[in-house]
């Protein structure tokens, strides 16, 4: 099981689960973890608005509730945010409090 240690930004969450099942295709769930975690703290904002911004904001918008264009208008104005920084995600805050419980 992955879980986390405190609560994490829901995009880098969202991003983080992206990149976790890309790298357990081919790891341990540990190693992908590890791997998961060196690239969301090492992603740059022009990889993120390349790569990922268009399926995170496709997965905010399939997010059923009654705040769902409150919460898409922000998904969308933190990921514009994001894409312009250098390396958005470096802080360890986004990618120190995922871990790996149980058998590897």
């Amino acid at each position: 099981m992955i879980s986390t240690l405190w609560a994490v930004d829901d995009l880098a969450t969202a991003l983080f689960c992206i990149l976790h099942y890309q790298e357990k295709h081919d790891n341990s769930r540990s190693q992908a973890l590890r791997k998961a975690q060196f690239k969301l703290r090492t992603l740059t904002g022009d990889e993120l608005s390349d790569k990922y911004k268009q399926q995170l904001e496709d997965y905010f918008e399939q997010q059923k509730g009654a705040r769902q264009a409150e919460i898409v208008k922000n998904v969308r104005l933190r990921l514009d945010l994001l894409c312009r920084e250098a390396l958005p995600f470096v802080s360890p805050h986004y990618w120190a409090g995922f871990v790996s419980q149980g058998l590897a």
